[in-house]
C-alpha cells in the first residue's frame, strides 16, 4: 500500500470525505486505503479505520473484512483478523 503524506487544512474536510454512507464493498475499501495512511498520524484515524472494518464485516462478511486487513496490512498497525463465520 503506497500513502500519500500530504498534510489536509482542515478536520472538517477529512470527516466529510469519509462519510460511512458508502454501499460499495469498492467504495468502503477505498476510505479504507486513504485512512490506512493517516494511522499513528492524525488523530482519531484508529477510531476510523475501525469503524470502515465494522462497516465490511456487517455489510459484506467477516472474511472481506478479514482481507482487507490483510490487504492494507493493517495487522502491523495493530488490527486482528476475527474468527469467521461458519
Amino acid at each position: 500500500m503506497e500513502c500519500s503524506f500530504q498534510l489536509r487544512r482542515g478536520e472538517g474536510d477529512r470527516v466529510a470525505k469519509l462519510r460511512l454512507v458508502e454501499t460499495s464493498l469498492d467504495g468502503l475499501l477505498d476510505k479504507l486505503e486513504a485512512e490506512a495512511c493517516n494511522v499513528d498520524r492524525l488523530p482519531y484515524s484508529h477510531n476510523i479505520v475501525s469503524l470502515i472494518l465494522r462497516q465490511i464485516a456487517k455489510r459484506f462478511g467477516r472474511h472481506e473484512a478479514n482481507r482487507a486487513i490483510e490487504d492494507f496490512d493493517l495487522e502491523d498497525l495493530g488490527w486482528a483478523k476475527e474468527k469467521e463465520d461458519d
